[in-house]
C-alpha cells in the first residue's frame, strides 16, 4: 500500500512511469477513435446512396442522418455508471464488441427501421466509447505526459476520418453510387482488433481497482 499522504499520481510518476504497456494501450484505444471517426465519414458519404437504394423520402433521410447523435447523447449520459460498474477494461471489451456487431448487422440489413435502430445503438456505443478512452488514458498516464497522450488520442479521430475517406475511394464510385455496405464493413472492422486487444492484452485500470477496494489486483503491467 502507498504511504500515507501519497496520491495515485505520485505513485504513477515515481513507480510506474511510461512503459511499453502504455503505448500498447494507446494503440488499442486509438483504434477505437479511428473506428468512430471513420463511421462519421461513412454515414455522411453513404447516406445519399442509401436513400436512393431504399427509396427514402427527404424526411427519412434527414432522420437517419441525425438519429446517430441521439444515441451519442444517451451513451454519454450513462457512460459513468457503466464504467464504474464493469470497470474500464471490460467496458471497452463490451463497447468494441457491440460496435463490431452493430456494424455487421448494418452491413446485412435491408430494412429501414432496423437500420435506424442500429444507428441509435451505434451512436450510444460511441457516446460511451469516447469518454471511456479519455478515462483510460488519463488513469494510466503520468501527469507529465498526460496532456500529450490526450492530444495524440484525440488526433486519431481525424485519422479515422482519413481512413473513412480512403475506404470510400475504393468502395464508392461517386456520392450517389457505390457499395455502401462494403464501406460500412471496412470502417467498423478495426473494432474487432480493439476487442481482441482489450480482451487478451490489456489490464484493468489500477486507479479503478483501488477505488473499488481491490488493492491487491491494482498492478500496472510493464
Amino acid at each position: 500500500m502507498a504511504p500515507s499522504g501519497v496520491g495515485f499520481d505520485e505513485i504513477l510518476e515515481q513507480k510506474i512511469k511510461i512503459s511499453r504497456y502504455q503505448f500498447q494501450l494507446y494503440f488499442f484505444t486509438g483504434l477505437l477513435f479511428i473506428v468512430e471517426g471513420a463511421d462519421m465519414i461513412a454515414l455522411s458519404l453513404t447516406l445519399p446512396i442509401i436513400a436512393l437504394d431504399w427509396g427514402l423520402s427527404k424526411n427519412e433521410q434527414v432522420f437517419l442522418g441525425s438519429i446517430l447523435f441521439l444515441g451519442i447523447l444517451f451513451g454519454s449520459l450513462v457512460v459513468g455508471k457503466i464504467c464504474d460498474r464493469y470497470g474500464r477494461r471490460m467496458s471497452m471489451v463490451y463497447i468494441s464488441a457491440g460496435i463490431f456487431v452493430a456494424g455487421m448487422l448494418s452491413f446485412i440489413t435491408h430494412q429501414y427501421f432496423f437500420f435506424v435502430v442500429l444507428r441509435v445503438l451505434f451512436g450510444g456505443l460511441i457516446g460511451v466509447g469516447i469518454p471511456l478512452v479519455h478515462t483510460i488514458v488519463t488513469e494510466i498516464t503520468p501527469a507529465e505526459f498526460r496532456g500529450r497522450a490526450m492530444v495524440v488520442t484525440n488526433a486519431l479521430f481525424s485519422v479515422g476520418k482519413a481512413y473513412g475517406c480512403l475506404i470510400a475511394w475504393f468502395t464508392l464510385e461517386n456520392l450517389t453510387k457505390g457499395n455502401w455496405r462494403m464501406m460500412t464493413f471496412w470502417c467498423c472492422l478495426p473494432s474487432l482488433a480493439v476487442w481482441a486487444g482489450a480482451q487478451y492484452l490489456l489490464y484493468e485500470s489500477p486507479r479503478f481497482l483501488i477505488s473499488v477496494g481491490r488493492v491487491r489486483w491494482a498492478k500496472c503491467r510493464r
